[in-house]
């Protein structure tokens, strides 16, 4: 990757550029960072798959932020589609947000405890005969700012 400012330079570390650590906000709150990939449509799957949207520059990018972060945020369709497993990052934490509630909880994702679910306060959570947290906040839909 080249970069551009504030000092030109021709070749870059991603992880330098994106995984350095962040501070937190004055408040105490931690800080949150958005990356996702969408076509000029607003498109963010094709063929419903993310990752055919995406090419090896945004996939390169999106590990080097991931490697920085404490936790994940991902809609449960991308979770469903593009199979999401166990974080190799030891104590990254996924969370799933579903408006429904209807997951496959099942995996090695929420089995391990790195997946939790973020869904609506009136939701009926899925069954499951094994403990996962749920993220509660909002009304019919998932109310972000609440969850955070």
């Amino acid at each position: 990757m080249r970069q551009l400012s504030p000092t030109a330079k021709d070749a870059v570390n991603l992880r330098d550029v994106y995984g350095a650590p962040r501070s937190r906000h004055p408040s105490g709150r931690p800080s949150i960072g958005l990356c996702m990939v969408m076509s000029i449509d607003g498109s963010t799957v094709v063929e419903g798959k993310s990752t055919l949207l995406s090419n090896p520059s945004d996939r390169d990018v999106l590990i080097a932020l991931r490697s920085a972060a404490d936790t994940i945020v991902v809609g449960a369709g991308t979770v469903r589609q593009d199979m999401y497993d166990v974080p190799s990052k030891k104590g990254l934490r996924v969370g799933v947000v579903t408006r429904t509630g209807s997951m496959n909880l099942d995996t090695d994702l929420f089995r391990s405890g790195a997946g939790f679910l973020i869904m609506p306060e009136d939701t009926k959570a899925p069954e499951t005969n094994f403990e996962i947290e749920i993220v509660r906040a909002g009304q019919g839909s998932v109310d972000l700012t609440k969850a955070m």
